[in-house]
C-alpha cells in the first residue's frame, strides 16, 4: 500500500512501531508538510494539536538520530566551545562588630591594611579596635586574638619600662631577651609565619612605675600564657616587607581561663595564615 497522507502515515508508524522509518516515508512526510495548505481543524483542539506536536516530535527525533546528534544534559557541564560566566568576588567588608564564618574581611586601621578570613568552623566572633589601631577578635567561646603593628609594644613583656616607638628588628629576639621570669618555647613554623608559646612567671610585674601613663598597647599579667606570632607582610609597590605581631589570650587574668587557648590557638592559626596568604 502506498499513500502520501501525513496523518495516515503517522498512524501507521505509531501502530506498527517500526525500528527504522524508511527514507521514502520521511521524504513523503517532509514534502507533504511543505506542500499542503493549512486545513481547518474540527473537533477537539487538544486532540488535533497533540497529533501535530507528536508528528513534529517524531520527525525531529528521526532527523536527530539520523544525523547522529547527541544532546547533553546541562548538568553534565558546559557545551564545548562555550565560556562559563565569570564568578564575581565580593569586595571584603570592613570588619566591625559581629563577623561571619566563611567570609573575608579587611582591617584598615593599622599602617598596613590587611584582609583575613574566618573558616567555616569558626564560632560567632566579634571584631573591634584595640589601642592604636590593632584588631581584636573575640570568639564566643572566650579568649581573644589580637593583631598589631609590632609598634607601641612594651620594651619587655615581663618587666616593661617604656613603650617602643618602632617595631623590633626580630620578634624572636624581642621575646627571648625578656626577663628570665618569662619562658619562651622553641620557635614553631606555620608556613611563612613563626610563632612561640610563652608563659609569664610569677616574678613578672604588671606595669613598672616609669612606663608612660598612656601605656603600651598590650600588658601581660604574671601567670598568663600566650601564643605570639610574627607575620611577614609585603608592602605594596615597594618590594619591602614589614611584620605584624599577633597574640592569643585566655579569658581571665593571671592565667585563669587560659585553658580556652586550646580552642583559640587553632582558630588563630587559620585566621593569621589567611592574612599572610592574602598579602603574597
Amino acid at each position: 500500500m502506498t499513500t502520501r497522507d501525513p496523518e495516515l502515515l503517522l498512524d501507521l508508524f505509531l501502530e506498527e512501531g517500526p525500528a527504522v522509518l524508511p527514507d521514502r516515508v520521511l521524504d513523503a512526510v517532509r514534502d507533504d508538510i511543505h506542500r499542503q495548505r493549512q486545513r481547518t481543524a474540527f473537533g477537539s483542539w487538544r486532540v488535533k494539536t497533540m497529533r501535530t506536536y507528536i508528528a513534529a516530535a517524531a520527525v525531529v527525533a528521526v532527523v536527530a538520530l539520523g544525523g547522529g546528534l547527541l544532546l547533553l544534559s546541562r548538568g553534565l557541564g558546559p557545551t564545548v566551545g562555550t565560556t562559563p560566566s565569570p564568578t564575581l568576588t565580593p569586595t571584603p567588608a570592613e570588619a566591625a562588630g559581629s563577623v561571619k564564618a566563611q567570609t573575608t574581611y579587611v582591617w584598615s586601621r593599622l599602617s598596613v591594611p590587611f584582609t583575613f578570613y574566618l573558616p567555616a568552623s569558626a564560632p560567632a566572633v566579634n571584631a573591634d579596635a584595640l589601642g592604636r589601631g590593632g584588631l581584636r577578635l573575640k570568639p564566643a567561646f572566650g579568649g581573644a586574638i589580637t593583631v598589631h603593628d609590632a609598634e607601641s609594644l612594651p620594651d619587655d613583656l615581663c618587666h616593661p619600662t617604656k613603650v617602643m616607638t618602632q617595631a623590633p628588628r626580630s620578634i624572636e629576639a624581642y621575646l627571648t631577651q625578656s626577663s628570665p621570669d618569662m619562658s619562651v618555647a622553641p620557635t614553631q613554623q606555620l608556613g611563612n609565619i613563626r610563632f612561640w608559646d610563652v608563659t609569664l612567671g610569677r616574678g613578672c610585674s604588671i606595669l613598672e612605675p616609669d612606663v608612660p601613663s598612656a601605656g603600651p598597647e598590650i600588658i601581660f599579667s604574671p601567670g598568663e600564657h600566650h601564643r605570639v606570632y610574627a607575620i611577614p607582610i609585603a608592602l605594596p609597590g615597594s618590594g619591602n616587607s614589614t611584620t605584624l605581631i599577633a597574640f592569643t589570650w585566655g579569658t581571665g587574668y593571671a592565667g585563669q581561663g587560659d585553658e580556652v587557648l586550646q580552642q583559640v590557638n587553632p582558630l588563630a592559626n587559620t585566621v593569621l595564615e589567611s592574612i599572610q596568604a592574602a598579602a603574597r
